[in-house]
C-alpha cells in the first residue's frame, strides 16, 4: 500500500471530549487592579473550574491569576484570555482565588466545566487514564479505517523494526477552532 521510508509517526492517545458545558459560578465579575475574588465549591471528587476574560478590549498581558487555596500546594497560573484546571478537593471543598494582576479593570466569567463525550471514540477511552505519546518509524501502512463520525481511526502497518502494529488514533477534539 503506502510505503514511506523513513516516516516518523507521532501520536498522542488520550481522553476525548465531545461537548463542553460551562456551568456559571459568577458571570461578568469586574475585578479592579489587584482585586481578588474567591470561589468555594463543595466537592468530594475532582472538579474542573475555569474562567474566561469577557471585556471588550482583551488584556495585552497576563491579567488574571488563578490560585488554588484548598490544597497545600497553592498551585497558581496566570493568563490573558482564560483557562481551566482540574482541582482536587481538600476537606470536601475546592477553593480558588481569581486576582487581577494587571493595571486595568478586568471582567471575567467563572464556571464549572462539564465534559460530555458522545463520539464513537468514547466507547474505548477511559477518562481516568492519562494520555501517552507513541513515537516510532513506520515502514509500511497496511490499512487505515476511520469511524463513521470521524472521531478515530484504526491504523495497522509495519514499523521500521519489522514488528507489526495496530493502533487507535483519536482525531476528534472539543476545540471548535479545529476541524473535527
Amino acid at each position: 500500500m503506502w510505503r514511506l521510508i523513513p516516516f516518523l509517526l507521532i501520536i498522542c492517545v488520550g481522553a476525548v471530549h465531545g461537548a463542553v458545558k460551562h456551568l456559571p459560578i459568577k458571570s461578568a465579575l469586574v475585578l479592579k487592579p489587584r482585586e481578588a475574588y474567591r470561589v468555594q465549591i463543595e466537592a468530594t471528587k475532582p472538579v474542573e473550574i475555569g474562567w474566561q476574560a469577557v471585556q471588550a478590549r482583551p488584556c495585552t498581558a497576563d491579567c488574571v491569576q488563578a490560585t488554588e487555596l484548598s490544597g497545600s500546594s497553592h498551585f497558581a497560573f496566570a493568563t490573558s484570555l482564560g483557562g481551566s484546571y482540574v482541582y482536587q478537593p481538600a476537606p470536601d471543598r475546592v477553593s480558588v482565588e481569581y486576582k487581577n494582576v494587571s493595571r486595568e479593570p478586568v471582567t471575567i466569567d467563572v464556571f464549572r466545566i462539564q465534559r460530555i463525550c458522545d463520539a464513537e471514540a468514547c466507547q474505548f477511552l477511559d477518562p481516568r487514564q492519562k494520555g501517552r505519546w507513541l513515537v516510532f518509524k513506520v515502514d509500511e501502512f497496511k490499512a487505515i479505517t476511520t469511524s463513521q463520525d470521524g472521531s478515530y481511526s484504526v491504523i495497522s502497518g509495519v514499523a521500521a523494526s519489522g514488528r507489526t502494529f495496530r493502533i487507535r488514533t483519536v482525531w476528534w477534539t472539543d476545540d471548535k477552532k479545529q476541524p473535527s
